[in-house]
């Protein structure tokens, strides 16, 4: 039987690979941004600008913005963990039209933004927009 002492190092090794393996595969089990089939701002719904954030790391964050003045109200809507922005364009309209201000934000790494995601970026992302 093995002691005490010659188990706790294997183990401990055993553990610090598989945190270090986890870390490094978290994000591309967690995020898969879209980077296909994005719109160009002259095939956007009239109306609708489309601008990009810059962030304190250095990245650029692509947004609608869908004004509807007078409102001072501003709500920000980021896509889930797949595909872009531009895939939820119904649901960027349909709350616009409750007369809302809307800022369709994607990512750092969906559609045009620039980067690569994370969770580390997505607080960041959050954050600037």
């Amino acid at each position: 039987m093995p002691s005490r002492r010659s188990v706790f190092p294997a183990m401990s090794l055993t553990a610090a690979v598989a945190l270090v393996f986890a870390w490094l595969i978290s994000s591309s089990c967690a995020f898969h941004p879209g980077r296909r089939d994005v719109p160009d701002a002259d095939q956007l719904p009239p109306g609708i600008q489309e601008l990009f954030i810059s962030t304190d790391d250095g990245e650029r964050l692509h947004c609608y913005w869908l004004p509807r003045p007078p409102s001072t109200r501003v709500l920000i809507y980021f896509q889930t963990n797949t595909g872009h922005i531009a895939k939820r364009m119904p649901e960027l309209l349909r709350l616009a039209g409750m007369g809302i201000n809307v800022l369709g934000a994607n990512y750092r790494g969906f559609g045009k933004s620039t980067g690569s995601p994370s969770a580390y970026g997505l607080y960041t992302d959050g954050a600037r927009s």
